[in-house]
């Protein structure tokens, strides 16, 4: 895969299902308040790891 070539859409689709499933397993029935900043920072971290950017993913973690 070239550097600026989109994500194979199959690839992305297991990605995304794969996030979903952990995040449904570690859900834990509590609500949190949490900002629209950390939900929109949440929101791109999905999108770069579906994308397989990892070094965004560590680095917008951190």
């Amino acid at each position: 895969m070239d550097l600026f070539d989109y994500p194979d859409k199959d690839i992305w689709s297991k990605r995304r299902q794969w996030l979903d499933d952990e995040l449904e397993i570690a859900e834990t029935g509590l609500l949190y308040s949490v900002s629209d900043y950390s939900t929109a920072l949440f929101m791109d971290m999905q999108i770069a790891f579906c994308s397989g950017a990892w070094i965004s993913i560590v680095i917008m973690s951190v």
